[in-house]
């Protein structure tokens, strides 16, 4: 019975991400959104620490990203390559991190005030990135579909063998150690160790399957 309703919920989950990027048409669909900011956020703002930019501004980035998503997710056509869809929001998130550096550099003023109306088609003006851009847009995306991958493999999972699976993984502890100071036997362990590995790389395949 545990195992029909997980699978239940894993079906009606893929197919609400499946429909995600049409729902965000509506921007008065406040779920979708909500549920789009939880999914994005982190890739985005992450992108604009790692650019150098502070707290704040990085925070200005991700919330001017998600208003040009708002503004032209009606423009976006998903082509047959895998990743369209967060390759068009890395390119956003570039443009406006490009713009917030360029802010740093120009003297405040009242004539200087960014706007997006300022552009006829802003996203027609946003150049290719070059080969280490993409490459470092690809390693951050991985990196947030593994973090992703890892809440949602806790959330379902016995707290005890999470922590058998993140002493591992992360604390890199062997799992003669784990067995030992967790109390249980190290084939209970190697067993947990082993399904939570291959959940969470169900899990990591689903994500970049579902998340493009």
């Amino acid at each position: 019975m545990e195992n029909e309703f997980e699978n239940n919920r894993s079906h009606d989950t893929l197919r609400t991400r499946a429909t995600l990027l049409f729902r965000l048409r509506d921007w008065k669909d406040g779920e979708t959104w909500r549920e789009f900011y939880d999914l994005y956020y982190n890739f985005v703002y992450r992108h604009a620490r790692g650019s150098g930019l502070s707290h704040h501004e990085s925070e200005e980035v991700t919330q001017e990203v998600f208003h040009a998503v708002a503004k032209n997710i009606g423009k976006f056509t998903p082509q047959p390559r895998p990743g369209s869809f967060r390759r068009w929001l890395g390119n956003l998130a570039r443009w406006r991190v490009t713009d917030k550096q360029r802010e740093r550099s120009k003297p405040s003023s009242p004539h200087n005030t960014y706007k997006d109306e300022e552009r006829e088609d802003p996203l027609d003006s946003i150049p290719a990135p070059t080969a280490s851009e993409e490459a470092r847009l690809e390693a951050e995306w991985q990196q947030e579909l593994y973090e992703t991958a890892v809440k949602r493999l806790a959330q379902r999972t016995n707290p005890k063998h999470f922590q058998v699976f993140i002493l591992h993984h992360r604390e890199e502890w062997p799992l003669k150690r784990i067995a030992t100071e967790l109390k249980i036997t190290r084939t209970s362990a190697y067993v947990i160790n082993h399904r939570l590995k291959s959940q969470l790389q169900g899990e990591l395949k689903t994500l970049d399957r579902e998340l493009t």
